[in-house]
């Protein structure tokens, strides 16, 4: 699963080609992150959420490039490594690894 970067423009031209007049336009179903708000682009409150979309962005793209770099292959939504053997050790005293 190799992680490459994703050119919108060059990937959907039909969705970024300039149009005599407008018309509407359906997209696919994709995964997305946005943020919302009024003001200018360069404005506190559009900067700010910016900011925090980075460390979101940062907390999904490094796992991904870890698992490429040791091969690993994604499997479901989410896998557990139960440290602890569930038989002997309480529920509340569990180490697992997702």
């Amino acid at each position: 699963m190799a992680i490459t970067k994703l050119d919108l423009t060059k990937e959907y031209k039909t969705y970024y080609r300039t149009k005599k007049t407008p018309e509407m336009v359906e997209f696919d179903q994709a995964q997305f992150l946005t943020i919302e708000g009024k003001g200018a682009p360069g404005g506190k409150e559009f900067t700010a959420k910016v900011e925090a979309l980075y460390p979101l962005v940062y907390g999904i793209k490094m796992p991904m490039k870890k698992m490429e770099e040791e091969n690993l292959i994604e499997n479901g939504l989410h896998h557990e490594t139960y440290l602890s053997d569930p038989r002997r050790v309480p529920e509340e005293k569990m180490k697992t690894i997702l």
